[in-house]
């Protein structure tokens, strides 16, 4: 009897306007082959268009993610894992939200093995990728502060009251009239809906050509450009879901200022007038709520029970501890087993999760099978690549053959209109085609060293931010956590061995008495890691 095929859909994405539908035709190509010669069934495909994926705000992705909750397929399969998604973080969360819906997620190149080795190797190329990805921008990041210390602008169309002539600032006198305004009535005391109402009686627009609105007044305000400052990197870059803030700066250690740089709009004074006024109502600051990474994993060990998050105050202005607290206290009063510190607890988890799976002894495996990844990588060009250089030779033909028409029969409007279009295009196919070689041809293979420090990294930065990170990686690999009267025991579900080429699934423990629990501190333990790390690379 033929095995039945596991009903399946394909995502595809491609995210700009240099990619096309072609794009999005080649990926399907390579997910159909692909369930051709496995067990699936392709039953949809889903399709995002000029989306970028660096957050999940696709129409197409999040109708995807309904119908795997409603149950329609049991698999997703993408090209390549960076269709999926471009950060790591919500690449983990999503294929870990999945999970419980019993929806996995494949990748036709990468094929990550549904096991335990999958998900850990999944997990550190989609780091690695992020981390290229960022390198990346580090190195734009470098010829834009060149042209900074030189004052010239990085791109874009400038803020209002500018114009950018050969990459300098000009002043636009109509805009910086606009400018001027703003920064006279707001320090004769005028709020933004008096402003924005006189703006709009005297038919001014933004730079965007929009009518001006709170944010924009905002920014103006706030744009110390004008008093003849250049300012270079001065807002912070977008959270994890690509969302960015631009009243929120840097710090000043990584801001460019050259005083002088541009031409200035309003004088010095008057700027320092409006600013103090500013800072007459600042805005009141919002507070964190408490995160617990145990929720829904830690149980009392005296009476079953399970256990939640307590915020625990002293008194008299004195600290709030946060501790995981057995639900029987709260409830019939019936259980005496006492709280357990939430920092202490966590840490103890979050160390021995590391340790089973970010061991030394791991290290030569992973960076066999990541410099395997990055060969393969290499030595394949992309669908998109082989397409844009066929593409390449067809225009250059055809731009020959329109020169060659010239020349026989003379110039006329219609055939130079075309020679124009076919520049064009081959001038965008060039562009596409620098743009991937230089991202492809520094590629050197991972050392163990490298590795080493990329997984300290990853170990520190989960334990000190991204916490749904490290709560949806709590949930995968953690079972149980039970707290007693002398001792705290974590059961985890998998174990990674290095020595194998698979990987074996079990359940195994660790426990910690109480009293010993204290030195799992968030503190102690980041001291820790960096000993062991400094102590492995002076033996490797």
């Amino acid at each position: 009897m033929e095995n039945q095929k596991i009903k399946a859909v394909g995502y595809c994405r491609f995210s700009s306007d240099m990619q096309r539908e072609e794009s999005i035709d080649a990926q399907k190509r390579y997910i159909s082959v692909y369930a051709a010669q496995g067990t699936y069934e392709i039953t949809n495909f889903y399709c995002d268009r000029a989306r970028s994926g660096k957050n999940t705000k696709r129409p197409a992705f999040q109708q995807m993610l309904a119908d795997a909750k409603q149950g329609k397929f049991q698999a997703i399969i993408v090209h390549k894992l960076d269709r999926f998604s471009r950060s790591t973080e919500d690449t983990l969360r999503i294929i870990n939200e999945l999970k419980d819906f019993n929806v996995s997620v494949v990748s036709a190149y990468e094929h990550f093995e549904n096991n335990a080795i999958g998900d850990f190797m999944l997990k550190i190329i989609s780091g690695m990728s992020e981390w290229y990805i960022s390198n990346l921008a580090n190195e734009v990041l470098k010829g834009q502060r060149e042209n900074a210390y030189k004052c010239l602008s990085n791109g874009g169309r400038g803020c209002l009251g500018y114009d950018i002539v050969d990459q300098k600032y000009v002043v636009n006198e109509e805009e910086a009239e606009s400018v001027r305004l703003i920064f006279q009535m707001y320090s004769n005391g005028y709020g933004y809906n008096s402003i924005i109402d006189r703006l709009n009686a005297l038919g001014k627009k933004t730079k965007a050509g929009r009518p001006f609105g709170k944010n924009s007044l905002y920014a103006i305000l706030n744009n110390e450009k004008y008093t003849g400052v250049y300012i270079f990197n001065q807002i912070a870059r977008g959270n994890s879901q690509g969302k960015r803030n631009s009243h929120k700066k840097k710090p000043n250690s990584e801001i460019i200022r050259i005083e002088g740089g541009v031409p200035a709009i309003i004088s010095k004074e008057l700027w320092n007038r409006v600013q103090a006024i500013r800072q007459i109502n600042p805005k009141g600051k919002s507070h964190n709520k408490y995160f617990y990474l145990l929720s829904g994993l830690i149980y009392c060990g005296e009476c079953g029970s399970k256990m939640h998050g307590n915020p625990r105050n002293t008194g008299n202005g004195g600290p709030t501890y946060l501790t995981y607290r057995c639900n029987n206290r709260d409830n019939s009063h019936s259980c005496s087993n006492g709280e357990v510190r939430k920092e202490y607890v966590e840490g103890f988890v979050i160390e021995e999760l590391f340790d089973h799976f970010f061991n030394r002894n791991a290290i030569p495996e992973i960076t066999r099978q990541l410099n395997k990844k990055l060969q393969e990588s290499s030595n394949s060009s992309s669908d998109e690549y082989k397409e844009y250089s066929a593409t390449l030779k067809v225009l250059k033909k055809s731009r020959d053959n329109l020169v060659e028409a010239i020349e026989k029969t003379g110039y006329n409007q219609a055939l130079g209109d075309k020679l124009k279009n076919v520049e064009k295009q081959i001038e965008d196919c060039g562009t596409f085609l620098q743009k991937y070689e230089d991202r492809h041809k520094n590629i050197s293979a991972f050392t163990e060293e490298q590795v080493l420090k990329n997984l300290s990294k990853i170990k520190e930065f989960a334990k000190s931010s991204h916490k749904e990170e490290v709560r949806a990686m709590i949930q995968q690999y953690v079972d149980r956590v039970t707290v007693f009267h002398d001792r705290v025991e974590v059961v985890f579900k998998v174990v990674f061995h290095a020595e194998a080429e698979n990987s074996t699934t079990f359940h195994c423990d660790s426990s910690v008495t109480r009293y010993n629990l204290e030195q799992y501190s968030a503190a102690s333990m980041l001291e820790k890691a960096e000993i062991e790390e400094q102590k492995n690379l002076h033996t490797a």
